[in-house]
């Protein structure tokens, strides 16, 4: 009899000494990637009239097709980043004349901005390479818009080309943070290593 109160007062001596602490839900977890070394190759094919550095994890396609049509040179790329589910689309254009430029960077700086409709801030930065010949601007845009992470480079007499990092999900800054942050590096050496031929 005594082994039976037992028993049955037992789970109640338990509920009431066991709750001293209130609840508080886990936040959303995302999951953390394993991340490689950073280490590149040269990526240097006669289609384009410049050689740069990608990384030796990444896997290049020439773009066939734009919108159905064929892009205006062959130097439209898509370095695949399969173990992030990213690309970084290159597109290169040839410069004829000053009309020509400020047309491409017009349109570099209006493709850029649609974003700012999902964007918390778009932040530019000037790139200057004497060295290389190039500068340009590269745009960190920030919270959860489709392209995080945006550059263009040019002799302003030339060569002209444009990269955009994609990522194929829905964007989130928060589950996409850790490979951005990975990918920038990767990025800065692309745009760092570029050279006109």
């Amino acid at each position: 009899m005594k082994f039976r109160l037992l028993v049955l007062l037992l789970p109640v001596v338990i509920s009431f000494t066991s709750c001293k602490h209130d609840y508080v839900p886990k936040p959303n977890a995302y999951f953390q990637p394993d991340l490689p070394q950073h280490s590149y190759k040269e990526y240097d094919n006669p289609i384009c009239p410049c050689t740069f550095d990608i990384p030796t994890y990444s896997v290049v396609e020439q773009e066939k097709h734009f919108f159905d049509e064929k892009p205006e040179h062959p130097c439209w790329l898509d370095v695949r980043l399969p173990g992030f589910n990213a690309t970084i689309f290159l597109s290169y254009k040839n410069i004829k004349n000053r009309n020509d430029f400020e047309r491409v960077i017009a349109d570099t700086y209006k493709l850029t901005f649609k974003h700012s409709q999902k964007a918390d801030f778009i932040d530019e930065e000037l790139i200057e390479n004497p060295k290389h010949n190039t500068f340009g601007y590269q745009f960190d845009v920030g919270g959860d818009a489709a392209s995080s992470t945006q550059f263009f480079l040019t002799d302003s007499l030339h060569h002209y080309i444009r990269g955009a990092l994609y990522f194929h999900s829905t964007p989130n800054i928060d589950s996409v943070s850790p490979s951005l942050d990975y990918l920038k590096k990767d990025i800065d050496h692309l745009i760092s290593s570029l050279q006109w031929r």
